[in-house]
């Protein structure tokens, strides 16, 4: 039965699944964030620096070509905030 579900693609821990889905959206932002960098800023000096993580604590993944669907919505700001909060 384990063999059907793991084919089904079934989730066995849930908790992974919704760190891995943090940890997604995270690095995309920071892409998202250096492209735009990039572009206000000399080639030269922004490829010399890496983009600190500044995550509004309101950010909303945005319907927007540059994020996958299944993050459209997804409370990246809300999540960062609670993350921090378990320190």
């Amino acid at each position: 039965r384990r063999e059907q579900l793991d084919a089904l693609g079934f989730v066995w821990d849930v908790q992974q699944l919704r760190f891995a889905k943090f940890c997604s959206a995270l690095k995309l932002y920071g892409q998202i964030e250096q492209k735009l960098s990039i572009q206000q800023t000399s080639l030269s000096a922004a490829a010399t620096k890496s983009v600190p993580l500044k995550i509004p604590s309101k950010f909303v993944i945005p319907r927007s070509s540059q994020w996958p669907n299944r993050l459209w919505g997804y409370r990246l700001g809300e999540r960062c905030t609670q993350v921090r909060q378990k320190q």
